[in-house]
Parts: C-alpha cells; sequence; structure tokens
C-alpha cells in the first residue's frame, strides 16, 4: 500500500514528467525538422511509439502514407542530431510523457492533469531561450509567470468528488410545448 507522502510524490514526479517532457517536445520537434521532412518524421516517430496506444500507431501509419506520397524520403537528410532529436521525441515524448499523463488521469482530477496545456509553451519557451537563444520579451515572460501562477491555483486548488448517487442537472432544460 501506498502511503499519502509517497502517493503526493509520485503525482508531483509525473506532473513534472508531463510538463517537462512534453513541453520539450516542440524543441525536439524543431530541430527533427531540420533533417527530417515532418510526415515522415511523425510516421517514424509514432510507428515507433505505437505501443503507448492505437491513435499512436495509426497517426504512423497515415503520416507514412503521406510522407510517401508526398515524396518525403528522398529529402531525408540522416544526421544524428536528427536521429537523436526523434528518439527523443519517441522515448521522452511518447513513452514516459504518455505513461505519466496517463498515470495521472488515474490519480488526479481531470481540471488538474489539464494544465499540462497551459504549461507545456512555457517550458518550450524557456527552452528555447536556454538551448536555441531565443529572444524572450517582456510581454513573454509576464504571460508565462501568469500562466504559471494559474496552473499553480488550479492544482493546488481543493476539489470534492461528488458520487454518481447525486441527481444531475440536465444539460439543456426543454420549455414546454
Amino acid at each position: 500500500m501506498v502511503s499519502g507522502s509517497q502517493n503526493r510524490l509520485r503525482i508531483l514526479i509525473a506532473f513534472a514528467l508531463v510538463y517537462v517532457f512534453w513541453g520539450s517536445t516542440y524543441l525536439g520537434i524543431g530541430i527533427a525538422v531540420e533533417h527530417i521532412p515532418p510526415a515522415l518524421m511523425c510516421a517514424v516517430r509514432f510507428l515507433i511509439s505505437g505501443p503507448t496506444g492505437w491513435q499512436g500507431t495509426f497517426a504512423g501509419v497515415a503520416n507514412l502514407i503521406i510522407a510517401l506520397g508526398l515524396g518525403q524520403h528522398h529529402q531525408v537528410v540522416w544526421t544524428a542530431r536528427g536521429l537523436a532529436a526523434v528518439g527523443y521525441l519517441i522515448v521522452f515524448g511518447s513513452w514516459i510523457g504518455y505513461t505519466s499523463y496517463i498515470y495521472l488521469l488515474e490519480h488526479v482530477p481531470t481540471s488538474k492533469v489539464s494544465t499540462y496545456a497551459y504549461v507545456n509553451p512555457v517550458v518550450a519557451v524557456f527552452l528555447g531561450w536556454l538551448i536555441l537563444h531565443e529572444r524572450v520579451d517582456h510581454f513573454i515572460f509576464w504571460g508565462s509567470a501568469i500562466t504559471l501562477a494559474a496552473v499553480v491555483l488550479v492544482t493546488s486548488a481543493k476539489v470534492e468528488k461528488t458520487s454518481a448517487g447525486h441527481a444531475a442537472l440536465p444539460a439543456l432544460e426543454t420549455v414546454g410545448d
């Protein structure tokens, strides 16, 4: 049995993995498409990482068909940097990131898990600044700070669970005829 503090630590680690690895996929994709055409890069990534879900496998097949149809296999420049970027996307973006995301969905309210969509761009901007020396002006800085503050508020809020036994209000009320 897992204690409360161990469970909290696991959840914090899972959030960190999702935030960092999915946020860094923007950087990985940017590097990969410098060397490998986009549809072919997606095909390789999703066909190899397909065991994380059927949607990944089907995305890989669809992108492979598109890449072959566009002749992208003739445009590939296989480099260590390009292959390393695709490998990073497979291992960290797909396998670890997706597994952490599924773990969070099983242990944390969806409203808190969904915050990854707000944090990922902030992580991408930070990594772009740190690694690629991209410019971050005061608008981006303060926008990122406000976004992260909002995520802290959402993830630290107490969420009450309602049981299925409570009567739910109808999604749409009709006016009597």
